[in-house]
């Protein structure tokens, strides 16, 4: 919620989120204050249709995308089939948080590049962006974070900032130079 509540200072256009929760019932509400552009991503069509009663979809597109299994660095991964091709605008905001981080085997096996759609998506930042990527407790969850975090630093002519926020969970802030006072506490 801190996180977000800094973000607000930015005034976001275009918010993608990936995986729809609690998070998406903030992310709703600000983009139909402020008439903002705002894509959600979910791969359960059921948790789709229990979870978006609760939200107000003026400004909110919610897409139902398949998960599909990849392999990178030998390790099973899990992101959104075919991603880059569903969208097609320039975002300020983007939270990643789906989809899963954890693969369903018994015993339950975390990723070790989970959520990694972000990779093929830098060229839809727009020029100043924020991206919050969510539960970077997990081993998994960081690597894809950081493994971004140089993607960007070589493909893109700007300096850009990171830092990590921790509670209860931890989430890991990467924005551009003039987004930068995000990452400070």
């Amino acid at each position: 919620m801190y996180i977000l509540y800094r973000v607000d200072e930015i005034k976001p256009k275009s918010i993608l989120e990936l995986g729809l929760g609690q998070t998406t019932l903030m992310t709703s509400r600000y983009s139909n204050y402020y008439d903002t552009k705002h894509v959600v991503i979910e791969s359960n069509d059921e948790w789709i249709k229990s979870f978006s009663n609760k939200l107000n979809l003026s400004n909110t597109m919610i897409k139902q995308v398949d998960v599909e299994e990849f392999e990178y660095k030998d390790n099973i991964n899990l992101r959104y089939h075919d991603l880059e091709n569903q969208l097609c605008d320039k975002y300020d905001l983007v939270i990643v948080d789906g989809p899963q981080g954890f693969l369903n085997t018994k015993p339950v096996q975390f990723q070790k590049y989970p959520r990694s759609n972000m990779w093929n998506l830098i060229d839809m930042l727009a020029d100043d962006f924020v991206i919050i990527y969510d539960d970077v407790d997990r081993s998994g969850d960081l690597n894809t974070a950081k493994r971004l975090e140089h993607m960007i630093r070589d493909n893109l002519d700007t300096n850009i900032y990171s830092t990590t926020f921790t509670g209860l969970k931890y989430q890991y802030v990467i924005c551009s130079e003039n987004n930068r006072f995000v990452t400070w506490f």
